[in-house]
């Protein structure tokens, strides 16, 4: 039991300690907006962001090449926009 309330203590006075620095919060906490807006996007925005993709003949972690996603990208704009703006 004497351990316990050992453990008990130590985080109470962990809890005053915080409570007597007005600025902790301000200090270890960023900016966060309480809002944000999503916008639909277009074939021309999702071509140029596959185009401009680094052209590595590396793949992902699906397995698709980059290139093949460059060479596809006049019948891949359309669905990937659909999916993009649901």
């Amino acid at each position: 039991m004497e351990i316990l309330n050992a453990i008990n203590n130590h985080f109470i006075d962990s809890c005053e300690d915080i409570q007597e620095d007005d600025n902790i919060m301000e200090d270890n906490v960023k900016y966060v907006p309480e809002s944000f807006a999503l916008y639909l996007t277009d074939i021309y925005e999702v071509k140029s962001a596959i185009n401009s993709l680094s052209g590595t003949k590396a793949t992902g972690e699906d397995d698709i090449p980059i290139s093949l996603l460059k060479d596809s990208v006049s019948c891949l704009a359309i669905p990937f926009t659909h999916i993009v703006n649901a």
